[in-house]
């Protein structure tokens, strides 16, 4: 047998149940086709950078960005001041593959806090990015990591631009907590990561 028709035989595996899996292993297996991706990087070739920040903009002061804030992320006291940080360049992915948002993340295969932007950031990069790739009549959820009080947590912000005043913008939780249902793969659901 031919190896073109080997390969063809061997079953696609979503990268969470590799075990004992390392960057050239998984590195191998999406070259062959043969790893489920969830995400697909649609920022290759371009710079978003965000500037270097002091950290003191957080969600719950943005009101002027962020209008609906659950009532528990002032509960689960999320709205420290982050220390300062240095200019950054980030990475835009789209989701292709239905999934929930923590196998978003986690096909990434990096460690959930070295993917965590801080408040200040998130709200840079929508100041200065929102629009990012955004066809004319659609809409995008951009999904978000941020660490407060030791945890990981999921921000979500949708951007329209037949409307860009109007969208939502909302905080959604603890990332362990996170709505547990698939976001389908429609082209409406993006993911944003320091690179």
């Amino acid at each position: 047998m031919d190896k073109d028709k080997q390969i063809q035989k061997i079953p696609e595996y979503p990268v969470e149940k590799i075990t004992g899996k390392s960057n050239l292993l998984i590195r191998g297996l999406q070259e062959l086709g043969l790893l489920t991706k969830i995400l697909k990087l649609i920022s290759s070739g371009d710079v978003l950078k965000i500037q270097a920040l002091d950290g003191s903009r957080t969600i719950k002061s943005s009101g002027n960005i962020f209008r609906h804030v659950f009532s528990d992320f002032s509960n689960l006291h999320t709205s420290e001041i982050a220390q300062k940080t240095d200019e950054i360049e980030v990475l835009v992915y789209e989701v292709v593959k239905d999934a929930r948002v923590y196998k978003m993340f986690a096909s990434l295969n990096r460690n959930l806090e070295q993917m965590c932007l801080t408040q200040n950031q998130i709200l840079e990069f929508i100041d200065k990015h929102k629009e990012y790739k955004i066809p004319l009549d659609k809409h995008v959820i951009y999904h978000f990591l941020f660490k407060a009080n030791d945890k990981v947590f999921v921000n979500q912000v949708c951007v329209g631009l037949a409307d860009p005043d109007s969208y939502p913008k909302w905080f959604d939780g603890p990332l362990e907590e996170a709505a547990s249902w698939d976001y389908p793969a429609d082209g409406h659901f993006r993911v944003v990561v320091p690179k």
